[in-house]
């Protein structure tokens, strides 16, 4: 028997991948019409005829009409970063790494390059999201080198890369990768498939091995998905993709109705009635949307009616994120988020949310999105406060406008998070003047995800990389995984407040591992070496235009160390004057932080030292860290003790407040500002609604807070 040496051909892919070829036609309904000649040469056991005739089928038929393109002229043009992904060359922080080949010629699919996030570059190329890109560059350039490299591509991994076995969904050390990454390839070969279906170098290799993966994927995605976080979307969204684009697939009809109801299903769960993704981290409230206009499109593709209730949750989505935008754009930065340097940083590209809320804004007919996501420049001012409360997300925005320059503040005082949590709660970031001033600290990597003692991760999801307070060297840990009930605030128009209390216990870096490894892997969590006698309760005030004044209360049983930490951007110079710190950059938006206690503090700058003990450091997006400056205070209290913050933001130099601390029970502040520039306020605040206190006028206090001219001079 002659050897078949032209890998293009089908009768190449018969002889090398004979069992993939039999299952694919086994899976097929061949008892459609359109199938018959298909079905003659399956019943002749004539395989490479059976693959001829399908593929002449897809070349002619009506699937997947939403995803083919019109012939494209021929064309000379380029695009830089599809020049790079045609070479297989794919991004880095700071460069780009080549995607090797093996001695026998194929591409190391596998290759995991030494570099600071090797893992999630090879996760990210082994998805093949960037298929897309080169798709359409070569819709708008006609540049058929583009057409060859996708051929050559989708060729070589779906002719090299086996399903592991065992099958561990979490496992990403083959480039098979998890499940996630299934999910992916799932949503982005069958726009490969059709757009090329008039390429005559998209050869009949390419396309019949395409097939027999698209079936491999679709039945992974059908027997090893799973539920509760953004990981179902992109598993449904992946199956869809193959159920809807394949319909000739026996079981594509159950399928697609199993991913239709368990996305609908799974998206109301994973939503709280404000709208807020149960992560808690803005990147997967952008990632599920995206994974989720897929769908959508993928629905309306197909010729099938999309939800009114799905839209509904979509839309309630796209709104936390318009309303919780920056002035300068970004959402916010919690959790594992990223607020990214660029849009082409990553082999996954970071979400950007400006453009995707505007887009957002005119699917949905929401002008005041366009207001928002604009500065005021385009759209219709929302008709409310310019801040806002997510009560169920217990997250409190605060703003003085909506111009670039406005203030904004991001006050978490909700739950954990159900995935990609950081140990933070009662965090406070801060954005004036056009930048960015308290910073939360980013995701920086995922290796040792746990965040093991020692670990870059353990800083980056540590209370040590937040505004919030450690006690004894001991860091926050899990607190309560979903909202009980939604928060409370009170909104004005001349200010803003909220308080939390973080309750869970305070512990070393290595029990808050543990703790949540054992919540990932629902065992239970262990509680050796947690103080749980230690709380910590802040209240929030902002006043409009002015600026914040934050309230602590530490509850202690016993003597302890109490280390309060102000996280500011890598940009910030920052100098400490007295008791106070802070940023003095010339010509620009700048923070004073004003400490208000009955004693001295310790203050230490650190920036960018390592580990063990690290501290100083942000990421703004994936596998890249940049020092930054923490103000560490340090007292060592007797006990239980209150004191209180003033947060001044101004351009250019900031001047100190005059600040007259009147009697007031523990547990409470009651002040005096005499702040430049503005009028003499009275600011009483209580984070125990039980304690009495009298404010000057002799009225006695009965909300939480208030805020009024001060008397005399």
């Amino acid at each position: 028997m002659t050897a078949i040496t032209d890998p293009s051909t089908c009768a190449w892919v018969c002889a090398h991948h004979g069992q993939r070829v039999r299952q694919l036609f086994a899976a097929l309904n061949l008892e459609l019409p359109a199938l018959a000649a298909v079905r003659a040469a399956v019943a002749a056991e004539d395989w490479e005829r059976a693959g001829a005739a399908l593929l002449d089928y897809y070349r002619a038929g009506d699937s997947g009409q939403w995803l083919r393109h019109d012939p494209v002229p021929p064309g000379e043009g380029t695009d830089p970063d599809a020049e790079r992904m045609a070479r297989a060359c794919f991004p880095v922080p700071g460069g780009e790494v080549q995607l090797p080949r093996l001695p026998s010629g194929n591409f190391d699919w596998g290759h995991v390059p030494p570099v600071v996030g090797g893992i999630e570059w090879s996760c990210g190329v082994n998805r093949h999201d960037y298929m897309a890109d080169l798709l359409r560059a070569f819709y708008a350039t006609g540049n058929r080198a583009y057409v060859r490299a996708l051929t050559e591509q989708v060729h070589d991994w779906c002719a090299t890369v086996a399903e592991p076995d065992p099958i561990d969904r979490h496992d990403g050390s083959s480039p098979w990768g998890t499940i996630l990454e299934v999910g992916h390839r799932a949503k982005a070969w069958p726009a490969v498939f059709y757009g090329l279906q008039p390429e005559a170098a998209f050869t009949p290799a390419a396309r019949l091995l395409l097939l027999c993966r698209a079936l491999d994927h679709a039945q992974f995605l059908r027997r090893h998905h799973a539920g509760g976080s953004n990981w179902i979307i992109t598993e449904m969204c992946g199956l869809l993709s193959i159920a809807c684009a394949f319909p000739e697939l026996r079981d594509a009809g159950e399928w697609r109705d199993l991913a239709l109801r368990l996305t609908q299903e799974e998206l109301a769960g994973q939503l709280y009635p404000d709208g807020v993704q149960k992560e808690l981290a803005s990147n997967y409230q952008l990632a599920v949307l995206w994974h989720m206009d897929f769908f959508v499109a993928t629905v309306r593709g197909a010729g099938m009616p999309a939800d009114p209730a799905l839209s509904a949750l979509l839309e309630a989505m796209w709104n936390y994120l318009a309303y919780a935008l920056s002035p300068n754009g970004y959402a916010p930065h919690n959790s594992d988020s990223d607020r990214p340097l660029s849009d082409a940083s990553q082999a996954i590209k970071p979400l950007l949310a400006r453009g995707p809320i505007l887009a957002a804004a005119d699917a949905y007919d929401r002008p005041d999105w366009r207001y928002i996501a604009t500065n005021g420049e385009e759209g219709a001012r929302p008709p409310r406060s310019p801040s806002v409360l997510f009560p169920w997300a217990g997250q409190l925005i605060m703003r003085s406008g909506w111009e670039a320059e406005a203030q904004w503040g991001f006050f978490d005082l909700g739950p954990w998070g159900i995935l990609h949590q950081h140990n933070d709660m009662l965090h406070l970031s801060v954005t004036a003047g056009g930048r960015d001033l308290l910073v939360d600290s980013g995701r920086y990597t995922y290796q040792h995800y746990m965040g093991e003692a020692g670990t870059w991760r353990s800083y980056f999801i540590g209370s040590a990389a937040h505004n919030v307070i450690c006690v004894d060297g001991l860091e926050q840990t899990n607190g309560p995984a979903l909202a009980a009930r939604p928060v409370e605030a009170v909104i004005t128009p001349a200010y803003d407040y909220a308080q939390g209390t973080y309750a869970g216990g305070f512990t070393d870096v290595a029990t808050a591992a543990a703790r949540h490894k054992a919540y990932l892997y629902r065992w239970e969590l262990p509680r050796d070496a947690v103080r749980e006698d230690i709380t910590h309760t802040r209240g929030v005030l902002y006043l409009r235009g002015v600026g914040w004044v934050v309230v602590d209360r530490v509850t202690l049983m016993q003597p302890r160390r109490v280390t309060p930490l102000w996280h500011f951007h890598p940009d910030c110079t920052v100098a400490c004057e007295a008791q106070s710190v802070v940023t003095v950059d010339a010509g620009v938006g700048n923070l004073r932080i004003q400490p208000v206690a009955p004693f001295e503090w310790e203050i230490e700058l650190v920036r960018g030292r390592e580990g063990p003990d690290f501290q100083g450091w942000y990421s703004p997006e994936m596998d890249v860290r940049l020092p930054n400056t923490c103000a560490i205070y340090a007292a060592n209290l007797p006990r239980t003790a209150t004191f209180a913050w003033l947060l001044l933001p101004g351009n250019g130099a900031v001047p100190a407040c005059s600040v007259t601390a009147y009697d007031a029970p523990e547990g409470a502040v009651h002040l005096r500002l005499d702040i430049p520039g503005q009028a003499p306020l009275e600011i009483a605040v209580r984070l125990d609604e039980a304690l009495p206190l009298r404010l000057t006028s002799g009225e006695m206090l009965t909300a939480p807070c208030a805020v009024r001219p001060a008397e005399g001079r």
